[in-house]
C-alpha cells in the first residue's frame, strides 16, 4: 500500500479551481480517499512562507470547498472509502485509524 499525497483540483491561470479529470484516478485505482483541509486563513499563512506567494482568501476558499466536492464525488464514482479530517482539529492517531482500517 502507499499514499498519494495530491490534490483533486488545480487552479488555472485565471487562478480558478480545475477539477483533474475522473480517468487519473480510475488509472490509480485507490483503495480510499482521505481529504485533509484546514482553516484558509492558515493555509494562506502557510503558502505565503512557503512560496512567499499570496492568494486571495477567496480563491482558498473557493478551491479548497471545489477541492472537497470532487473527491466525494470522485470517491462515490470509484465505489471507494471517503473521510476528510480537518487537520488543525485532529489527532494524527485518528487519521492513521482510518488509514489502517484500509489494509
Amino acid at each position: 500500500m502507499f499514499i498519494l499525497d495530491g490534490h483533486f483540483c488545480v487552479l488555472d491561470k485565471n487562478e480558478n479551481p480545475l477539477e483533474l479529470p475522473i480517468d487519473t484516478y480510475k488509472v490509480l485505482k485507490p483503495k480510499a480517499i482521505l481529504v485533509l483541509y484546514d482553516d484558509p486563513e492558515i493555509i494562506l499563512s502557510n503558502l505565503v512562507k512557503r512560496d512567499k506567494h499570496k492568494f486571495e482568501l477567496s480563491t482558498l476558499q473557493n478551491l479548497q470547498t471545489k477541492e472537497l466536492e470532487h473527491a466525494l464525488s470522485v470517491s462515490r464514482y470509484l465505489n471507494i472509502p471517503y473521510e476528510n479530517f480537518k487537520s488543525s482539529e485532529k489527532e494524527i492517531e485518528e487519521i492513521c485509524n482510518f488509514i489502517n482500517s484500509l489494509k
